[in-house]
């Protein structure tokens, strides 16, 4: 890390960039000089996001024409506040470092990090996906996309099954860290998430929040100690997905990785439902979704978790997802923006949650943690 480190796209020098660009991409680039503009207002809760456009003094063809710098956001202090009580900034800039250019979820390609843990400031360069195809969480996905995230995901998930580099990489938090973690999230997100979107929240919901997120810390535990894990993205909706074309073909890049964790496969894949899948959707095609994830699964290498485990393992990780609904209570503003994802995904978690009885299942733990 350097003294020129920057904070935000201000403080962004032509030193400072020269001097991190190290990567092969950019081996002889000679920069003279870049340009920086912002990405969108509405990408990221937890971060701010902008592109460089740099220049060089010679062979430009050769480099790349642009790439993206991330910083922790400065649009929402709660945003920002939440994002350090979740470690987010510091899980992403050691994943970027560590993991992404050989994660098979095709991340974008890291550039470089630095983390300053006691300013709990972060930044991040990595390639720019400005071709890809990019789809809006308030306007649903096609069954189409849908497969190629379930089967990426499977694919994700099956790369680190049970993988003893889950274990050597002391950066990489555990998922029963969330149950000591989210608890003081919760606290002040659910009071937050009732004020701002209860008139989304059916009945039957509404009283199972205060139940689910007092279990919080003990299901987490549970899903850590007694099933398998895996890499878990953490935050697997379809606004942190991107479809590019290779040779024809589209192939799915996963990015936004500061909810990564160690811990049970089906959590990415109940988050990605809740938040991606409609209701008639998930009616005509969710089963189907789920055996897709499975026989992907199963067909790279991993063959001792039966689609039986997987929904069991499913049922739980909703009833987690309670406490993250409350959390985002401190994220997710009453804005325009706020309200057209809040309005959009709520519905979706409601139908799935009911369709495999969040209810039954977190009645069913609490009792079997008594006897």
């Amino acid at each position: 890390m350097t003294s020129q480190t920057p904070r935000s796209p201000k403080e962004i020098s032509l030193t400072w960039l020269d001097s991190v660009l190290v990567n092969d991409e950019f081996e002889g680039s000679n920069l003279i000089g870049f340009e920086v503009e912002s990405v969108g207002e509405t990408v990221g809760f937890l971060g701010d996001l902008f592109r460089i456009k740099p220049r060089y003094e010679s062979n430009s063809e050769r480099y790349p024409e642009s790439l993206i710098i991330k910083f922790p956001t400065l649009r929402n202090a709660d945003s920002r506040e939440a994002g350090n009580g979740l470690f987010a900034y510091e899980r992403e800039a050691m994943f970027y470092r560590h993991f992404a250019n050989e994660c098979p979820a095709n991340p974008p390609r890291y550039y470089h990090s630095e983390y300053m843990g006691e300013s709990e400031e972060y930044v991040l360069l990595m390639e720019d996906l400005k071709d890809a195809r990019f789809i809006e969480q308030v306007d649903g996905i096609c069954k189409a996309d849908a497969v190629s995230v379930v089967e990426g995901l499977a694919k994700l998930h099956a790369h680190y099954w049970q993988s003893t580099l889950l274990l050597s990489s002391s950066w990489l938090r555990g998922f029963e860290q969330w149950g000591v973690i989210y608890p003081s999230q919760i606290d002040v997100g659910w009071p937050l998430m009732k004020q701002n979107f209860g008139y989304l929240i059916p009945d039957q919901f509404m009283d199972l929040f205060p139940i689910a997120n007092d279990a919080y810390p003990a299901i987490s535990e549970y899903m850590q100690s007694h099933r398998p894990n895996t890499l878990v993205h953490g935050d697997a909706r379809m606004e942190n997905m991107a479809f590019e074309m290779i040779d024809g073909k589209e192939r799915l890049r996963i990015y936004d990785w500061q909810l990564v964790s160690s811990g049970p496969a089906a959590y990415d894949l109940a988050y990605f439902f809740c938040s991606s899948v409609n209701p008639d959707q998930w009616t005509e095609w969710g089963q189907n979704l789920i055996d897709i994830y499975h026989e992907s699964l199963c067909s790279n290498s991993v063959s001792d978790y039966s689609k039986e485990q997987l929904v069991d393992d499913m049922r739980l990780s909703l009833c987690l997802l309670l406490g993250f609904i409350s959390m985002v209570g401190n994220i997710v503003v009453p804005d325009e923006a706020g309200k057209s994802v809040a309005e959009a995904s709520l519905p979706r978690f409601w139908a799935i949650m009911e369709a495999l009885d969040v209810g039954g299942s977190l009645q069913t733990f609490l009792e079997g943690r008594q006897k």
